[in-house]
């Protein structure tokens, strides 16, 4: 199998160092010493490469259970964990028809990848693997070479193999920057995971069952080993033909197919029965058993609960043992018949997927490539988002009335108002749109888009954008507080909360607030569905919230304060209102247009302006008189206009700054018994919160944590005042 980009391996700098870096051994290029160089120069090099001051590359297959450190045996230190590929050191020198000499005997299929003339003139070769393939401890990765070591027939492939260091991970290799690629060969995944499961069997099980071959790949083996043979009709079970694999043998109709192999009446033969290992050889039926144990077991998962694969319909469902089971006699061809004091074809394979293909739990991790993801240290969740985007048409395309979608460009072109926000709104919808094509979706601003009845908003948010999107979750019980359940929401990237009138309750309005913050600031949130075994889960989704300009729905507009600012897009829609058809009409017309607008989205360069931080992309945008309704309809404000009043009555009387706790504040404030309803609901952690809100948004007072007993004094400044700081011991509200 052919591989652009063989996989990196790990390397210290000398051969004392414990730090491992991933690199490329054929890449690297550094000075090697004319000492070193040669059969007769083991000491110099391994003075070399044993000074710490050393830094070179000495590269191995494996890689620790610490990634970061250096292999070890010892009984507390870094065992194998990963093999990345497979390292062969030979003391002998490997010219041009050596090396073809030992392809014949192995065969193209074990064909190195990389071949590198050692410092000491003789040859090692590199094996990478198409995917890294994992061991439970240092015994299992020794008995792993030891089987690798016989299946691909190494010894054979040139002389003196070292096999101490073969079979011992933590070998590292001096490299020789002295490469040359032998061919573009990786060993495939399926392959050697069906190695892994035989070596398992034998930590485990007695003996290994058998595979049936589909006899069209018998055939075309057969061809290859006994070229010229020829046969009746199709190589089906029950058809005659020749006994070509026995010497001698005339007769055309000698010989009868079987699932097993091949039965011949031919009187010149040894033997009546024939199996495929007989026939085509151990190595085979062997390669082809690995390969077929392993397939089987490719994309199958357990999460210590149950077994979770990918429907024929594309979605990751959960299901018992014996559903899988099932899958893997009926779908797979597994044999669930075991002989005595053997486990079954089927009962080694779900062995197989509870050792090695284990996740720490089942999520969706929206626009991310689905299947087994890292998900810390050397945990694996499975991702179970399989949704895709819209495809992109292909370009160019053109905006405006003569282009390829000219309703979305009259529809999104009138939308805003000002026009200013357009390219602000266009920038963030690439982002996302392009994150989510290219299954990198990183973090952006929530949205708020705020304008009169029947001008398009909820089209927007819930018809456009999530079809654009691959669809949209309600979310407005969950941003509302009136729910905790979410994890159906984690299900979409797009949350949609349409047209809501705000709650009067302050509390539920801080914690929308707080919940829509964080959506935005957060990537990892608790997914706990019904059935299903709790984990975290990674979401840079998007909250779009549409809301009518009413003073009833205006009042959902979060608290403003400068922690929030960055973190949502807040548009103002024009008033104008398009001639729409029917429901089903405009859809259709999008449904039909959408491809073109992705094509122009992704194409689309994104003003300067309009550019932003790496962690959101895109410059927040604050319609300026939406940010004025949502101060004046803030608690933020109502706590504003009572310290306002109180402030003018208080310094009617008093020409020194007020200094004090929030208690005393909250005491104060509660001097005037007309002001009791009022203040009902207010109490010290409140006044607090309020007054430091205030203070970040440059209100005339001033904090002081330095007052004895841990407590925060704060000055209150009288109109035209300029802050200082003040001084407990010249208060005269401050008392012990």
């Amino acid at each position: 199998m052919s591989s652009p980009q063989p996989m990196l391996l790990p390397s210290i700098p000398n051969l004392v160092s414990t730090s491992v870096e991933l690199i490329a051994p054929w890449e690297f290029r550094g000075p090697v010493p004319e000492a070193v160089w040669g059969a007769k120069a083991k000491k110099a090099r391994t003075a070399w490469m044993q000074n710490p001051e050393t830094q070179h590359s000495a590269y191995s297959g494996w890689e620790g259970l610490n990634p970061s450190l250096r292999l070890s045996d010892a009984p507390d230190g870094n065992p194998p964990y990963a093999l990345r590929a497979l390292v062969g050191d030979y003391e002998s020198s490997v010219g041009p028809e050596e090396l073809a000499a030992g392809l014949r005997r192995i065969g193209q299929t074990f064909a190195p990848m990389w071949q590198e003339t050692s410092l000491s003139g003789y040859a090692h070769f590199v094996w990478p693997l198409q995917k890294p393939i994992l061991v439970p401890n240092r015994a299992f990765a020794v008995a792993l070479l030891e089987f690798v070591l016989k299946e691909m027939k190494l010894q054979n492939f040139a002389v003196g193999l070292d096999l101490p260091a073969f079979t011992s991970p933590e070998r590292y290799y001096t490299n020789s920057c002295e490469w040359q690629k032998v061919s573009d060969n990786v060993l495939p995944h399926d392959l050697v995971a069906g190695w892994v499961m035989k070596v398992a069997e034998k930590f485990t099980f007695k003996g290994q069952g058998a595979v049936k071959i589909p006899l069209d790949v018998v055939w075309s083996e057969i061809q290859r080993k006994f070229p010229g043979v020829d046969w009746p009709g199709d190589f089906v079970v029950g058809s005659q033909g020749p006994s070509f694999f026995v010497s001698g043998s005339n007769s055309p109709k000698s010989a009868v197919v079987k699932e097993e192999g091949i039965y011949t009446f031919s009187q010149h033969a040894t033997k009546p029965w024939w199996s495929w290992k007989d026939l085509l050889g151990a190595a085979f039926v062997s390669n082809y058993e690995s390969r077929a144990l392993g397939a089987a077991v490719e994309g199958i998962f357990h999460d210590g609960q149950s077994y979770w694969r990918c429907t024929g319909r594309g979605i990751w469902r959960p299901y018992t043992k014996e559903d899988t089971a099932s899958h893997l006699k009926l779908a797979k061809g597994l044999s669930s018949q075991a002989a005595r004091g053997e486990g079954s074809e089927v009962e080694r394979a779900l062995e197989h997927i509870r050792t090695w293909n284990d996740v720490v739990g089942a999520a969706p991790f929206v626009f991310r490539p689905a299947g087994a993801l890292e998900a810390g240290h050397r945990d694996r969740v499975l991702n179970t988002f399989t949704r895709r985007v819209i495809s992109p048409a292909d370009g160019p395309v053109k905006w405006g009335p003569g282009g390829q979608f000219p309703f979305i460009s009259e529809y999104i072109g009138g939308l805003l108002d000002p026009v200013e926000q357009l390219d602000f709104l266009l920038a963030w919808m690439k982002r996302f749109y392009e994150g989510a094509l290219n299954l990198s979706l990183e973090g952006g601003q929530n949205v708020f888009l705020v304008g009169p009845v029947g001008t398009g908003k909820t089209l927007f948010s819930t018809v456009l954008l999530a079809r654009l999107v691959a669809g949209h979750a309600p979310a407005e019980n969950y941003l509302l507080g009136k729910t905790d359940f979410n994890s159906q929401l984690f299900e979409h990237a797009l949350w949609t909360v349409d047209d809501t009138s705000a709650n009067d309750d302050a509390p539920t309005h801080r914690k929308f607030s707080s919940i829509v913050k964080r959506m935005a600031a957060n990537t990892t949130f608790e997914f706990h569905a019904k059935f299903r075994v709790p984990t975290q889960v990674h979401w840079r989704g998007r909250v779009v919230i549409t809301l009518n300009s009413d003073e009833e729905s205006i009042r959902l507009l979060p608290d403003l304060d400068i922690s929030i600012l960055d973190k949502l897009m807040i548009f103002r829609a024009s008033n104008r209102r398009m001639p729409f058809g029917s429901n089903k009409e405009v859809e259709a017309q999008i449904d039909r247009e959408l491809p073109y607008f992705a094509r122009y989205l992704l194409d689309y360069e994104v003003p300067e302006r309009c550019k932003g931080t790496s962690r959101f992309g895109v410059a927040p945008y604050h319609e300026a008189s939406l940010v004025r309704v949502a101060q004046l309809t803030s608690g933020l404000n109502s706590f504003l206009e009572i310290l306002e009043d109180w402030r003018a009555a208080y310094f009617a009387e008093h020409s020194e700054p007020w200094v004090g706790t929030a208690h005393q504040f909250l005491v104060e404030l509660h001097r005037d018994a007309a002001k009791s309803t009022v203040l009902r609901g207010l109490n010290i952690q409140r006044v607090m919160m309020q007054l430091s809100a205030l203070r970040r948004k440059g209100y005339p007072l001033s904090a002081d944590d330095s007052a004895s007993e841990g407590m925060r004094l704060w000055t209150i400044f009288p109109p035209a005042t300029k802050p200082a700081k003040s001084s407990p011991a010249n208060s005269p509200k401050y008392s012990k």
